[in-house]
C-alpha cells in the first residue's frame, strides 16, 4: 500500500473588504497541480459546502445565524453564493459546524 503526502497552499487577495482565494495549489508528493477558480465559482461552492455541513448538523439558518450573531438573511445570501463571509466569520462557522476550515473551502 502506497502512502501519499498531501499539502495545500491557499493564497488570498484582499479587494473591496472581501477575502477571496485566487489559486489553490495542491501538491501530492512531487506532482504539483493547480486548480483555478474564479471568484463567483468559489463563492457559490463555499456557500454550498456551508449549507451542506449546516444541514448535516440539523441547524436551521435562523439557529446558525443566532450562534454566529448574524441575521438569517445573511446566512441565506452566503449559502446562495451572493455574499462572502468575512474571514473571521468563516473561522467561526467551521468551529460551530465542528469541521476543519479546509473542509469548507472548495
Amino acid at each position: 500500500m502506497q502512502s501519499y503526502t498531501l499539502q495545500t497552499s491557499i493564497r488570498y487577495s484582499y479587494i473591496a473588504n472581501s477575502y477571496f482565494v485566487v489559486i489553490i495549489y495542491i501538491k501530492l508528493d512531487d506532482v504539483l497541480t493547480m486548480q483555478s477558480l474564479n471568484y463567483q465559482e468559489f463563492q457559490k461552492e463555499l456557500g454550498s459546502r456551508i449549507q451542506k455541513y449546516r444541514k448535516s448538523r440539523c441547524l436551521s439558518q435562523e439557529g446558525f445565524a443566532e450562534l454566529l450573531d448574524m441575521h438569517r438573511v445573511s446566512i441565506g445570501y452566503i449559502e446562495q453564493g451572493k455574499q462572502a463571509p468575512k474571514l473571521s466569520t468563516l473561522f467561526r462557522m467551521a468551529e460551530i459546524l465542528e469541521v476543519p476550515l479546509k473542509d469548507l473551502l472548495p
